[in-house]
Order: C-alpha cells, then sequence, then structure tokens
C-alpha cells in the first residue's frame, strides 16, 4: 500500500503540474486569440469602412453621369459668344500681323542690313584715305620721259 500511495502521492503532482501548466497554455492561448480576435475585428470594421466608401463614391460617380447625360447640353448667352469671339479676334488680329511683319523682316531685313554695312564701310573708308588732288584717282604716275634727279634708280643706271 506504501507503494502503491506513494505512487498515487506522484500521480497527484504529475496531475497537479499538467493542469497547471495546461492553465498557463490556456492563458497563453486565451491572451493570444484575444489578440488575434481583435486584429480581425479591426480588420472587419476596414472592410465595411473600406466598402462604404466604394458604395458612397461609385454611387455618386452613377448620378453625376446619369444627370449629365439626361439635362442638355450647356448652351453660352449671346454676352458670352460675343466675349469669346472677341477675344479669339483680337488675338487673330495680332497674330496675323506679326506673321506679316516677320515675313517682311526676314526677306528684306538681309537686304537692307547688307546696304546699311556698305555705306559704314564706304564712309570709313572716305574718312581714312586723303581726298584725291585732281582726277578721278588719287595716285598719279611720273612722266619716264622726264629725268628726275631725285629718282635713286635712274642716277644708279646713269
Amino acid at each position: 500500500q506504501t507503494m502503491s500511495g506513494s505512487n498515487q502521492g506522484e500521480n497527484n503532482r504529475s496531475d497537479d503540474d499538467v493542469d497547471r501548466s495546461s492553465r498557463n497554455s490556456t492563458s497563453r492561448n486565451s491572451l493570444l486569440g484575444k489578440e488575434v480576435q481583435n486584429q480581425l475585428r479591426e480588420r472587419r470594421d476596414e472592410e465595411l469602412l473600406f466598402a462604404r466608401f466604394k458604395n458612397v463614391a461609385s454611387d455618386s460617380l452613377e448620378r453625376l453621369s446619369q444627370q449629365a447625360e439626361g439635362k442638355e447640353k450647356l448652351k453660352m448667352g449671346d454676352e458670352e459668344k460675343r466675349i469669346i469671339t472677341s477675344m479669339t479676334g483680337m488675338g487673330l488680329k495680332e497674330g496675323i500681323a506679326a506673321g506679316i511683319v516677320t515675313f517682311f523682316v526676314l526677306r528684306r531685313g538681309p537686304i537692307y542690313i547688307g546696304r546699311w554695312v556698305r555705306r559704314r564701310q564706304l564712309a570709313q573708308y572716305q574718312q581714312q584715305s586723303p581726298p584725291p588732288s585732281s582726277g578721278n584717282s588719287g595716285y598719279k604716275l611720273s612722266d619716264p620721259r622726264m629725268t628726275n634727279s631725285s629718282n635713286p634708280f635712274q642716277r644708279s643706271a646713269s
């Protein structure tokens, strides 16, 4: 009996240990389970919120598209038409004027610039050169028949 009594004591202890460990694991599982359940609950709430937002947005877009299709097209009044016409007319007139001016500047500009440059070069050349004494040119040829004693080449030849 003593042996069986001691075995029973050991069995009771092991049962107590098993009970404690199962309680600890159960409490851990319950804590983990609560956290997981809270996360799942939060996700479900988020999904519901997103679904509601999606429904509201799609409904409002559908209503807008139906309103746009159902109504007549927007029409401008006479005053708006007149203002838009005057604005585009001003831009058109200015654009045509700029095109014509550009055409003439690009076609005639180089000719006028070339003439102006030639005149300036001619004016500078005339200021630098001495005025001619007589005739058309400023250089006079000497008469070869006349012996000039100041000519060194003639002195060496004689």
